[in-house]
Order: C-alpha cells, then sequence, then structure tokens
C-alpha cells in the first residue's frame, strides 16, 4: 500500500512537471511570436510610408506631365489658330456674300484690290442661322504675314461700321483674333477688370491675353478678390471719405429723429388749430412732414451700413432716394414760401367761416377748437372780438384761478381778451414753421454732403 501512494506521488510529480514544462515553451512560443508580429508590423508600417512616398511622386509627376500636355495641347491650338481672325457684329442676311464684304473690309483698311489678302471666309453657329442674327465670321488667311499685317492696320485705326460694309448703322464691327477656349475665359475676366478700373487696357498679340494696368495702379499689387455688389480694399483718402460719410449719415439720422418729434409734438399739441382753419392743409403737412423725417432715419441708417460694409448697391440705392426727397423738400419748401400769402388769406376766410358754425348742431368740434384756441392763446375772435357780433363765447374772458371773468356782456380790456386769433396763430404757425423748417434745412445740407459722400465713396470701393 505504501509503495502504490509513493508511486502516485511520483506520477503526480512527473505530471506537474510535464505541465510546468509545456507551459513555459507556450510562454517562450507567445514571446517569440509577439516578437515576430511586432517586427512585422514595422516592416508593413515602412512599407506603406514608402509606398505613399511613391503614390505622391508619382502624382507630382502625372501633374507636371498633365501641365505640360496642356501646355503643349494649347501651344498647338494656338497654332492651328494663327491664321484665321474673328469679325464680329455684322449681321446675317440672305444671299450674302463674304468675300464681297471682306473686299469693302479691306478698302476701308486702305487695302488695294490687288493686294487685298486671300481669305476663307465662313459664319460659325452651331444652330440654323436667321435673318437679322450675328453670328461671327470666321476668316482664314493663307498666308500669316498677311493675317498680321491686316490685324495690324485694324488695331490702328478701329473705325470699321456696319455702313462701310453696306448697312444703314453706323454700329460697330470688331476684329479679334481666333483665341483658344482657355484664352477666351482669360479675357473675359480681364474685361470685367478693366469695366472696374483695375486694368487700362485688354489686347490679345498672337494668341495670348495681354492686359495693360490703370494708371497709377500698382502692378505688383494683388487684385481684390471681388463679390457682387460689395467692393475690395481703398486708400487713405477713401478710408476718410468711407468715415466722413459714416458720420454725416449719423448726424442726419439725429437731424431726421429731431424733425420727427417735433412733428409729432406738434400734430399732437396744435391739432385744435385745424378745425379753425376748416382745412387739412395743417395737419397734412404735419404728416408729410413726420413721414419725410422718418424715411430719412430710414435711409441714413442703410447709408451707414452702406459705408461701413462698402456694399455698392446700397450706396447706389441710397444715393438716389436721398435726392428724390432733397428735391421733394427743395420743391416743397419753394412752394411753400411762393403761396404763404395765399395761405395766410385762407387761414382769414376760414377761421369767419367757422365762427358761423359756432355752437350750431353739428359744430361741436369747432366750438371746442374755438374755445380751446381763444383759452390756451388768450385771443378773441379773428381780428377782435366785436367779431362775434355781441355773442361773445365764454372762452373769450380773462381766466381768474377758479373761474372765468364775466365779460359777455360788458367787455372790456380787464376781462376779455382784446388781440385776435388770426395774428397769433399766424405767429403760432409761423414760429413752429421756422423751427420745423430751420431743422429741415439742416437735414438738406446734411443730405447733400449725404450724396457728395456716397457718390465719392461709391467711385473709390474697387
Amino acid at each position: 500500500m505504501g509503495d502504490d501512494v509513493s508511486s502516485l506521488g511520483d506520477l503526480w510529480a512527473k505530471i506537474q512537471g510535464l505541465f510546468e514544462d509545456t507551459n513555459s515553451r507556450i510562454d517562450s512560443c507567445k514571446s517569440d511570436l509577439e516578437i515576430r508580429i511586432t517586427s512585422v508590423e514595422a516592416k508593413l508600417l515602412e512599407l506603406k510610408t514608402d509606398c505613399s512616398v511613391s503614390v505622391k511622386q508619382v502624382s507630382e509627376r502625372l501633374d507636371e506631365t498633365r501641365n505640360d500636355l496642356y501646355a503643349v495641347s494649347n501651344q498647338l491650338d494656338r497654332l492651328e489658330r494663327a491664321h484665321d481672325l474673328i469679325l464680329n457684329g455684322v449681321p446675317f442676311s440672305q444671299n450674302e456674300d463674304l468675300q464681297v464684304l471682306f473686299r469693302m473690309i479691306a478698302a476701308k483698311l486702305a487695302y488695294n484690290p490687288a493686294n487685298t489678302p486671300i481669305v476663307s471666309l465662313k459664319r460659325l453657329s452651331k444652330q440654323a442661322i436667321t435673318v437679322g442674327t450675328s453670328p461671327p465670321i470666321l476668316c482664314q488667311f493663307a498666308i500669316r504675314n498677311e493675317r498680321i499685317e491686316l490685324y495690324g492696320r485694324y488695331l490702328r485705326s478701329r473705325n470699321l461700321t456696319l455702313r462701310d460694309v453696306g448697312f444703314e448703322s453706323n454700329n460697330r464691327i470688331f476684329l479679334n483674333e481666333n483665341l483658344t477656349p482657355q484664352a477666351r475665359e482669360v479675357r473675359s475676366e480681364a474685361l470685367k477688370l478693366k469695366k472696374q478700373g483695375h486694368l487700362h487696357q485688354v489686347y490679345s498679340r498672337d494668341g495670348i491675353v495681354c492686359v495693360r494696368s490703370a494708371a497709377g495702379a500698382d502692378p505688383d499689387a494683388p487684385k481684390p478678390r471681388l463679390t457682387m455688389g460689395s467692393g475690395g480694399r481703398m486708400d487713405c483718402c477713401g478710408q476718410c471719405v468711407k468715415y466722413s460719410m459714416f458720420v454725416s449719415n449719423f448726424i442726419i439720422f439725429l437731424g431726421g429723429a429731431i424733425v420727427f418729434g417735433l412733428g409729432v409734438w406738434t400734430l399732437v399739441d396744435k391739432n385744435f388749430i385745424n378745425e379753425l382753419l376748416g382745412t387739412n392743409l395743417f395737419t397734412g403737412a404735419v404728416y408729410v412732414l413726420i413721414a419725410t423725417s422718418a424715411l430719412v432715419c430710414l435711409l441714413s441708417f442703410f447709408g451707414c451700413i452702406g459705408a461701413a460694409k462698402e456694399f455698392k448697391c446700397m450706396l447706389l440705392t441710397y444715393f438716389i432716394l436721398i435726392f428724390l426727397i432733397f428735391v421733394t423738400m427743395l420743391i416743397g419748401g419753394i412752394l411753400g414760401y411762393v403761396f404763404r400769402e395765399k395761405v395766410s388769406q385762407t387761414m382769414q376766410q376760414e377761421m369767419h367761416s367757422s365762427m358761423r358754425l359756432y355752437g350750431a348742431p353739428g359744430g361741436r368740434s369747432i366750438t371746442q377748437a374755438w374755445d380751446t384756441t381763444q383759452e390756451r392763446l388768450k385771443c378773441c375772435g379773428v381780428k377782435t372780438y366785436h367779431d362775434w357780433r355781441g355773442s361773445i363765447p365764454q372762452s373769450c374772458c380773462q381766466r381768474t384761478l377758479t373761474d372765468f371773468k364775466p365779460c359777455q356782456d360788458n367787455p372790456t380790456p380787464e376781462n376779455i381778451h382784446a388781440q385776435g386769433c388770426l395774428d397769433i396763430t399766424s405767429n403760432l404757425i409761423r414760429d413752429n414753421a421756422a423751427i420745423i423748417g430751420g431743422a429741415g434745412i439742416i437735414v438738406s445740407i446734411l443730405l447733400v454732403f449725404g450724396m457728395i459722400f456716397s457718390c465719392s465713396l461709391f467711385r473709390m470701393i474697387e
């Protein structure tokens, strides 16, 4: 029994030793495998880097090759068109003879019939040509020097019209080189820059678009990137005009707000006078004044934005509207000055007419207007209290601390307002008109400066 136990213990020990040896070998293999995997990953990463560099180099070489092919293709295209000229602006007509037309152009360019260049002519159009349209005419010269000579004569004169080729019109016709599509795109962009004032001249020579910068422009300075309706950089003078316009519009805004406030105050505080005049002339004039001043405030706000952001379209709109407002205010001021005496006569007539409706049924508003006017302005009647013909209203009486003095039966200078309401009302309207008119004149002067600054800034924005 003891021998069996000993044998089992030895067997178990051997088994444990075998497991430990196996685990040791497994760990060794695992470590070796991890080292090899890490080495493979490093080699794969190195291979990936090498491949990326190689692909980048191949891509760069392909780009260089593509650019070379593009340059060669463009040169071949230019060479193919080197014998061509394009004639633009000649309308198509039935049974037209392009050779006769070309000989007339050559004669205009001082060619003799004997030395007129030999050319092949055809209309360029992908669709059927209709009468009245003007597809370009391709002129293909047999000898390149003849094409150069004719184009040079045209550039020196630039005086070809439809009348020179038998049409009853003075519209110009143009000769241009037959440019490649890429060159036409370049010329189109260059013509846009010329229209904006960045370039002085755009022309082509041997298929290459040439430009000449505007006078005073820095040829090395990068041109601004333009967006629709907005501008680019400005010089110091332009910045000065910009800030001057901003300040002037801010002052215009304040002036318009003041006139608006005066108009509202006049409308609220002096509305009772309207019933005496028997017309809406006074109220209408105040309403027009309020609307105009509000519009001026709004436009000055947009003028500030246009100046700050350099929006050309907003500046142009601002100039036009401000000019219309200025003209309207000028015409209104002139008409007011011309008809001032007639307005005074009309006031007297309307006040006499309204007196007849005082206290009458349906004349409550006129009664209240007369009472308010006589009580607040301390006047009576139109020119004197005698205008009431014995029926003097209580509002003509002078006030005490608590009530009116008795004046209706026995009017005296001590108990009645002796001065008539016409002069006081006229003076009141005149004083209010002077205040509002003075503010309006100041705003009008500022509007002139606003128009000048907006026009100058519009021209200075690139």
